[in-house]
């Protein structure tokens, strides 16, 4: 994967991404990672932003309920260094419907996860 200009966010979509942690383990090991790799090629790192995806019926509410706040005044990289989710390193969104259409604009996103959702496509 080629790494992004940092002019822009760093975008991670989870589909199906249902109401428990394991969206939020994800995520943060992705966002971890690129935090790595950023690093090790000397680049600028960018703002990271995740976006949890699943049909309007999800429960959005548990999913953002679970979700660690995003630290004030804190580094980036104090807040990607934070042990067991103190800490989230990124924005975080909810899109709401169905991966059969369209859900993001051409080009917007750098990395798409799906861990349980994929086996439902009849399409």
């Amino acid at each position: 994967m080629q790494l992004t200009a940092t002019d822009s966010a760093f975008t991670v979509v989870d589909l199906g991404c249902s109401s428990g942690n394991n969206t939020l383990f994800v995520v943060d090991r992705i966002v971890k990672h690129m935090l790595k790799r950023y690093e090790s090629a000397g680049a600028p790192v960018p703002e990271f932003q995740a976006f949890f995806s699943d049909l309007p019926s999800n429960d959005f509410n548990t999913l953002f309920q679970l979700m660690p706040s995003l630290v004030k005044n804190a580094s980036l990289e104090q807040c990607l260094t934070a042990v067991d989710h103190i800490q989230r390193s990124y924005f975080a969104a909810a899109v709401p419907g169905s991966f059969y259409g369209r859900l993001f604009p051409a080009k917007s996103v750098d990395v798409f996860h799906s861990a349980f959702s994929l086996h439902w496509l009849s399409q």
